[in-house]
């Protein structure tokens, strides 16, 4: 085969993937005030398909308090929210 490399006008190639879990982390917490997490987003394979981060601050943040199951709900609600 030539290595020789032929250009052509640009093709848009669409896929779809599906997310089927996550796993987070804990990247920056300010005591009182807000919380930053990386997301992990993973498909069928548990391959990660992208990485999210958000920032949990105000009421959603004091609703937390020391609930993980809140802390939870909260990212899988901001998971579904998001357009990929």
């Amino acid at each position: 085969m030539n290595d020789t490399k032929v250009p052509i006008e640009p093709i848009t190639k669409i896929t779809t993937t599906t997310i089927v879990n996550y796993s987070f982390e804990i990247t920056q917490l300010i005591p009182s005030t807000s919380a930053t997490f990386r997301v992990y987003l993973y498909d069928s394979n548990n391959m990660i398909v992208t990485i999210q981060t958000y920032l949990m601050f105000g009421e959603d943040y004091e609703q937390w308090g020391s609930d993980d199951e809140y802390l939870i709900q909260w990212i899988k609600n901001k998971i579904t929210d998001t357009k990929f």
